[in-house]
This record gives C-alpha cells, sequence and structure tokens, in this order.
C-alpha cells in the first residue's frame, strides 16, 4: 500500500508540475499603458471617434457591448479589430459602421488599422 501512495504522490507532484509549467513570454501580452500608443490614440484614433463613434458607443449607451469614448475602453475594442473589421465593410453591409453613415476616409481607415497593429514594447 505504502508503494502505491508513494507512487501515486510522485506522479500527482510530476503532473501538477508539468501543469503549472507554462509558455509566459511577456511579449505575448500587449501593454496598453505604454506612451506611444497613448499619443497615437490622442492624436488620430481620438478625433474619428469623437466624429464617428462615441454617439452609439458611450457609457451611456455603449451599442454592442463596445465603448468608444475614451482610451481604455477604445483601445481594448480597436486592438481586438473589432473597429477595422467593421469600417472597412461597404456601406450596403449591415453590419458597417458608423451604422447610417459614410465609409471614412481612407486616411482615417490607415489610422484606425496601423493603431490596431500596435504593440508596446
Amino acid at each position: 500500500m505504502d508503494k502505491f501512495k508513494n507512487k501515486f504522490y510522485l506522479v500527482s507532484f510530476v503532473l501538477l508540475y508539468l501543469c503549472s509549467c507554462a509558455d509566459n513570454n511577456e511579449e505575448q501580452y500587449i501593454s496598453y499603458n505604454c506612451e506611444k500608443l497613448d499619443n497615437y490614440y490622442q492624436m488620430y484614433i481620438e478625433p474619428i471617434m469623437q466624429e464617428n463613434c462615441t454617439g452609439c458607443h458611450n457609457q451611456s449607451y455603449s451599442a454592442g457591448d463596445l465603448r468608444l469614448d475614451n482610451f481604455d475602453y477604445a483601445v481594448n475594442g480597436i486592438i481586438k479589430g473589432f473597429v477595422h473589421d467593421r469600417v472597412i465593410m461597404e456601406p450596403n453591409d449591415p453590419r458597417f459602421m458608423p451604422l447610417g453613415g459614410e465609409k471614412l476616409p481612407d486616411s482615417s481607415i490607415n489610422y484606425i488599422k496601423e493603431f490596431t497593429d500596435m504593440v508596446c514594447p
């Protein structure tokens, strides 16, 4: 019986050890608090969001559970690609954004795409 207990504990320990080992490289994580990202947001993205998006995506009414009225909320929606995917659709697509509006200028779409691709060091 003791041999069985010892083997059980050994196997349990090995499994626990192996399961707890994960590849946790810092470069796998996106940091939303880097100065470059914040500056880019303030200079290019915030004006686009204010003009085209925050009427429906704000604290009072977050259409589609997406807020775009401040950096913290906007960065999550934009970095994950939610915004870019919708603004590049054709206006006749029911998922197109801004809803009921015109297609954003190419420059605005490019700013959003570049922001989507940004990763902080």
